[in-house]
């Protein structure tokens, strides 16, 4: 008898599983088309940029923007420490070609995305790694990292930005 419940307990969850397996997937699919709208609206532009940009709000979480902000402000129309475009690792978008390699759900509302950026004048290969977390607004960027094999790494997006607020904040 007992046996014969559980198998009905398993069979009457299986579309349950199903439907989670699907909202996971669909989630993993508009993370992917997230990232891939964001570098394709780089890739036809040759020198579109995410940062200074009225459009910050749609590609960065908010938490995020409030670092931005602050940085902007701080700075005063200077150059920061980071002073390439974290998207791209660029200053220029010109002959980049982004390749989503991959996107994994890291919890009900975050996802990782793997992304290689390479360049029409060379083999270098950029790799990216992005948090992305879900709100109401759709998908949006938390944080952002960075590996050339070279000289552009960085490890934290945030981590960079909240350093140096800190620093110019004692400095004003």
């Amino acid at each position: 008898m007992r046996t014969k419940l559980f198998a009905m307990a398993v069979v009457a969850s299986m579309p349950f599983a199903a439907a989670f397996a699907a909202s996971n997937a669909a989630d993993v699919v508009s993370a992917r088309a997230f990232v891939r709208a964001l570098y394709d609206h780089y890739e036809p532009n040759g020198s579109f940029a995410v940062l200074a940009d009225e459009e910050e709000p749609r590609y960065f979480a908010r938490d995020t923007l409030s670092l931005l902000g602050e940085n902007e402000r701080l700075l005063k129309g200077e150059v920061g420490d980071i002073d390439v475009d974290p998207v791209c690792v660029c200053q220029d978008s010109d002959g980049m070609k982004a390749t989503i390699r991959n996107v994994t759900m890291t919890g009900k509302d975050g996802a990782r995305a793997d992304v290689d950026i390479g360049w029409s004048s060379d083999r270098h290969i950029t790799r990216v790694k992005m948090d992305l977390v879900h709100g109401s607004g759709g998908w949006r960027i938390r944080d952002i990292s960075w590996d050339d094999g070279h000289d552009k790494r960085l490890a934290s997006f945030r981590a960079a930005l909240i350093k140096e607020n800190r620093a110019l904040a004692k400095t004003h």
